[in-house]
């Protein structure tokens, strides 16, 4: 009976040597599509971040005068009741 067991632990292999060739063979396709993307050089880097940060003072300066607004019409609309 303990010659059965040991034999179906034998075909299975160890798990453990089965986990880490799945993590290497992970990192190496993460490496090579690294090397497929392209880059962006530093000049569009600058202009995307200097977008990204406008437009974020932007919405805020929108919601920002909305909210002061609405604040000064609920107001409003209380002194009248």
């Amino acid at each position: 009976m303990a010659d059965v067991k040991t034999k179906e632990v034998v075909k299975r292999g160890n798990p453990f040597k089965k986990v880490w060739k799945k993590i290497c063979r992970f990192f190496k396709e993460l490496t090579l599509e690294l090397k497929k993307v392209t880059w962006p050089n530093k000049k569009q880097v600058v202009d995307n971040t200097s977008s990204v940060l406008l437009f974020c003072v932007l919405v805020g300066a929108i919601i920002w005068a909305s909210d002061f607004l609405l604040e000064t019409l609920i107001k409003l609309v209380y002194n009248l009741i």
